[in-house]
């Protein structure tokens, strides 16, 4: 929301959203207001959030210090938000935080025009998302391609992990489910994951992607014409250092 003299009404820190108040975002707002569009990050889920947090609050003060509101947030059962790994409907629950999130980023910046970052697993999310909503723009960064690679990795993952920790006495406990990295996925939720599939149905509004690859792993080159199918137009940007950032 803006002033008379274009300073932001709403201030930079923590914020608790969403329908139920039970979300846990951070919003970067600008010194000066600018007219551009509103930003929501979608964050990747388990260790590959821990790795890319600062990266994506580096993005998101770097992104606001040019005159975009920015908010990032946990989807509701992970992070500060409520709920936990082993709620039902995860998958559901995650996809309307960032409904939720979008409406509040629209009101705090009052503006309907928004632009969805997604990083992994939170591209395929974002992606889900504009199947419903116009969108400004939307950014994939390492996207995956479908909700059931991203369940596989983390499968494999977690069978390595396994076999490093046979033996231990005080290693995971068995549950129904996979656990990569400490991030447990239950078996409905991996279920629900395996339903996504990004570029699988039309865009709402066919905005302009950003399609930004991974240098050490591309994506398959039929994602881009996938999303070229709904009539976007799909800019395939090379992002490097991705394993190093990933591990530092």
């Amino acid at each position: 929301m803006t002033q008379k003299d274009g300073q932001p009404k709403a201030a930079s820190g923590p914020i608790c959203f969403g329908v139920r108040n039970d979300l846990f975002g951070w919003l970067h707002a600008p010194q000066q207001c600018s007219g551009r569009p509103a930003i929501v990050i979608c964050n990747p889920v388990g260790f590959e959030f821990i790795r890319s947090y600062r990266s994506l609050r580096v993005l998101a003060e770097r992104l606001a210090a040019t005159g975009y509101f920015v908010l990032r947030f946990d989807y509701r059962s992970t992070g500060d938000s409520a709920g936990d790994e082993f709620d039902q409907g995860r998958v559901a629950a995650m996809l309307g935080s960032i409904r939720e999130a979008v409406g509040e980023i629209t009101r705090l910046a009052d503006t309907e025009r928004v632009t969805l970052v997604g990083f992994r697993l939170g591209a395929t999310f974002a992606g889900r998302v504009a199947e419903e909503r116009s969108l400004d723009q939307l950014v994939l960064w390492a996207p995956c391609d479908t909700g059931a690679l991203y369940v596989r990795e983390q499968q494999i993952i977690a069978s390595a992990q396994k076999k490093h920790l046979d033996g231990v006495a005080d290693g995971p406990q068995q549950l129904d489910g996979t656990d990569a990295g400490g991030f447990f996925l239950t078996r409905e939720t991996q279920k629900e994951l395996a339903s996504l599939d990004l570029g699988g149905r039309p865009l709402q509004s066919a905005p302009p992607i950003m399609l930004l690859n991974r240098d050490d792993l591309p994506v398959a080159p039929r994602l881009a014409e996938r999303l070229r199918g709904s009539g976007s137009d799909v800019d395939v940007v090379l992002s490097r250092n991705f394993r190093e950032m990933m591990l530092a």
